[in-house]
């Protein structure tokens, strides 16, 4: 004969299911929380791409930029990429900035000596995008 489940026991089930859940979604805002929070004057990389005369895009994830208002980056002064390749990785005069819509800087213009590796595009160009998420833009 087979027995009945008490009310109680599936309570225990649902609640434990329930406690898996929210850890699980706990856990996932904080990977998120400190995938775009570097701290230390530094934003997290998005891609590089060329500008023209020798110059180049360096931009900072949408998520990761300077607060508008409030710019990190100045045209003259220095920008230290960091966390990619030896060819990347260094300390660059900016020689120019780009705001995005919301006032934040987006992009710092430099020269540099990486040899781009296309994977991407936007609006139809090209971006190299291999160390996304993985280098850093920091402020001097």
């Amino acid at each position: 004969m087979a027995t009945k489940k008490s009310g109680k026991g599936k309570m225990g089930k649902y609640l434990m299911w329930a406690m898996v859940v929210a850890l699980i979604i706990w856990i996932l805002s904080l990977m998120k929380k400190g995938a775009k929070k570097v701290g230390d004057g530094c934003f997290v990389f998005e891609e590089t791409h060329p500008v023209g005369n020798g110059q180049d895009w360096i931009c900072m994830h949408t998520e990761s930029r300077p607060s508008a208002g409030s710019p990190a980056f100045t045209v003259g002064g220095s920008v230290v990429i960091k966390d990619t390749v030896p060819s990347l990785d260094g300390t660059y005069e900016v020689l120019g900035d780009y705001t995005d819509a919301q006032g934040r800087q987006a992009c710092v213009k430099v020269i540099h000596n990486y040899d781009y590796v296309y994977e991407a595009t936007q609006g139809g160009e090209p971006r190299d995008v291999t160390f996304f998420n993985i280098g850093r833009v920091c402020a001097i």
